[in-house]
């Protein structure tokens, strides 16, 4: 007799599963950063309401009205050319400072600062365009100024958050730290500093167009 008998079914034995970071990991990375982004433009505020304070009571006095006069004129009556060379250099100027201090484990103090200088030069500018020009320094302000000067200034505070992340990541890889919070990202931050300054150039040549379109308004007007 030939017993038929069950097989025997081979056991399977299942790996778990991989999973990338955890939720909790997700919920306070995404935390940290809206934290630090809340810093940067937090810094960006309180420099345009120490910009504005930086005006002396008299209104052409002190460095602040003497770089306010000075920059208007140029808009007023420089060229297109200059106008956007020179926005752009100096958009450019904090970009890079920026990115230098990405990638530097002590550069996240400095970063954080950077809106802050940004904040106090807009805010020296529109203190003195109200008190020398009243209603007109508004207007003069919408038309030529804030729309480019709130798109540089949107780059300064995304571009200072991501350099202040990446210079956190730094210090926690140069401490041995085992599971670092964040990563140190070389190819975003370039990245994003390339578009940044794509972006500020783009900002720059229209504010170069409303000085030409609106500058021969005001001057006559004045």
């Amino acid at each position: 007799m030939v017993r038929i008998g069950h097989a025997k079914r081979p056991l399977h034995l299942h790996k778990p599963r991989q999973s990338g970071p955890s939720a909790g990991g997700r919920i306070s990375h995404a935390r940290s950063s809206h934290i630090i982004l809340a810093v940067c433009a937090g810094s960006y505020l309180l420099g345009l309401v120490l910009g504005a304070y930086m005006l002396p009571a008299q209104k052409d006095g002190g460095f602040a009205g003497l770089f306010a006069l000075q920059f208007v004129q140029q808009h007023l009556q420089g060229s297109a050319g200059q106008i956007w060379r020179m926005d752009f250099l100096s958009s450019l100027f904090l970009l890079a400072v920026l990115l230098f201090c990405a990638f530097s484990a002590l550069g996240a103090p400095v970063a954080a600062l950077v809106p802050m200088l940004r904040g106090i030069c807009s805010g020296m500018l529109t203190g003195w365009l109200y008190l020398n020009c009243g209603n007109q320094g508004v207007l003069l302000n919408l038309l030529i100024f804030w729309l480019p000067g709130a798109g540089i200034s949107l780059l300064t505070i995304l571009l200072a958050q991501c350099s202040v992340r990446n210079s956190l990541a730094l210090i926690q890889v140069l401490s041995g730290s085992p599971k670092p919070s964040e990563r140190v990202q070389v190819r975003r931050v370039v990245q994003l500093f390339l578009i940044a300054a794509l972006l500020a150039l783009a900002c720059s040549v229209i504010q170069a167009g409303l000085s030409a379109l609106f500058g021969p308004v005001f001057q006559s007007a004045s």
